[in-house]
């Protein structure tokens, strides 16, 4: 029988350090900064990362650097609605700071082992857990003694370590395969700017080429949700996709009915008109029949433009027209009108089609490891208890490792 003991029998913990808003930049100067934003679906990246300069680092106490983090650690979300309890892996090079509200586990590796504990944590069970323990009158929230309270499944060290190394296994094919969504994704982009951005507003254009704004050849989608069966609630995120929201939050963040909802079909962009200013917009690639919450913005355009707008809207151009049409002093915002302003120039339709039976290869290959990745994620989840309980020895998975 594996007794159960609380983390802090095996493990330190640090809750991040409360940064001045003022010295972030996005221009990728210096450090970059990890917030809860940056903790999704286990894992955690510096995609959309705010940096503090070296030079105003050198400003804060020396003692900032025990909030330093590298490749491979465990960090929790431990504060807000619909994140907290949320952990993830770190997966970058080179070292990061951690802003407050975000916590890094320490494990001993005497008495727990960390790919252990972190598979421990990721799993189902304790994802729940953890979100409802967060759970108060006002704002969720875990403090550093409520998530080393948790108690966990305590093995010997040494059965620790043989289950935490075959699980790593699934979990490192994982980060190949994101990092490889995320090779192809620079690709596309690059790909994207050698044809299409060495023409500015104003230059001559090629024959074929006009520029118009987003409301010429586009419209605001209003319409509710009648039937509610099939239809998925998609949110908007930072880094610009548009995605099913229980895959997102820890929990249903949306309304039981969706009878207020706006439908957000296939090839639909939507965004939250608050949340624009940090990148929250993306286009329905889901091949589902979406719904998004009644403040949002839906945009429909006609298909032959809809994939050629999703780059541009990640485009500095793109960054600059929301600073200027977005209003409101404490929070930015941008409504339809002002999104609708948008002026891009547009290529002929030859090219554009040209231009997408060759990006269309790269967009199968990521769909393709996003599957992969559901599918060793299941078998992840599946496995762990059943190592645990030993019903499963891990000399009988020996596949895995030569996979």
């Amino acid at each position: 029988m594996i007794e159960w003991k609380e983390i802090r029998n095996g493990c330190a913990f640090v809750s991040g350090y409360a940064f001045k808003g003022s010295d972030f930049n996005t221009k990728n100067i210096g450090k970059p900064i990890v917030k809860i934003k940056n903790i999704q679906n286990d894992f955690v990246t510096l995609e959309s990362s705010q940096y503090i300069s070296d030079e105003l680092l050198n400003d804060y106490n020396k003692s900032i650097e025990k909030f330093l983090v590298g490749n491979e650690e465990i960090l929790i979300a431990m504060t807000g609605a619909g994140s907290v309890g949320r952990v993830g892996l770190t997966n970058f090079k080179g070292t990061a700071f951690l802003n407050q509200r975000v916590g890094k586990f320490m494990a001993d590796e005497v008495n727990l082992n960390k790919e252990y504990l972190f598979n421990v944590l990721t799993s189902l069970y304790f994802k729940k857990f953890l979100y409802i323990k967060g759970q108060g009158s006002g704002q969720p929230n875990l403090s550093p003694n409520d998530i080393l309270d948790v108690k966990i499944p305590f093995p010997a060290y040494k059965e620790q370590k043989e289950i935490g190394k075959i699980l790593q296994l699934l979990v490192k094919k994982i980060i190949l395969l994101k990092e490889q969504n995320l090779t192809i994704e620079a690709t596309s982009k690059a790909v994207f700017t050698e044809w299409f951005g060495r023409y500015q507003l104003g230059d001559e254009l090629p024959k074929g080429w006009t520029a118009k704004k987003l409301v010429e050849i586009g419209e605001s989608i209003r319409g509710k949700v009648k039937n509610e069966e099939g239809r998925v609630v998609l949110s908007a995120i930072s880094t610009g996709k548009l995605i099913p929201s229980d895959e997102y939050f820890t929990k249903q963040v949306y309304s039981k009915s969706l009878s207020n909802y706006i439908i957000c079909n296939p090839g639909d962009f939507a965004y939250n008109p608050a949340r624009i200013n940090i990148g929250s917009i993306g286009r329905n690639n889901l091949n589902v029949n979406g719904a998004v919450s009644p403040v949002y913005v839906v945009y429909r355009t006609s298909k032959i433009y809809g994939r050629y707008i999703e780059f541009l809207l990640k485009s500095k151009k793109f960054d600059k027209h929301v600073g200027k049409f977005a209003n409101g002093s404490v929070r930015q915002s941008l409504n339809y009108e002002g999104f609708a302003e948008f002026t891009i120039l547009i290529p002929s339709e030859s090219m554009l089609n040209k231009f997408y039976s060759l990006i269309d290869v790269l967009d199968y290959k990521i769909i393709s490891n996003n599957e992969q990745i559901q599918s060793l994620t299941k078998t992840r989840d599946t496995l762990l208890p059943k190592l645990m309980s030993g019903q499963v020895r891990v000399n009988n998975i020996k596949q895995i490792e030569d996979a």
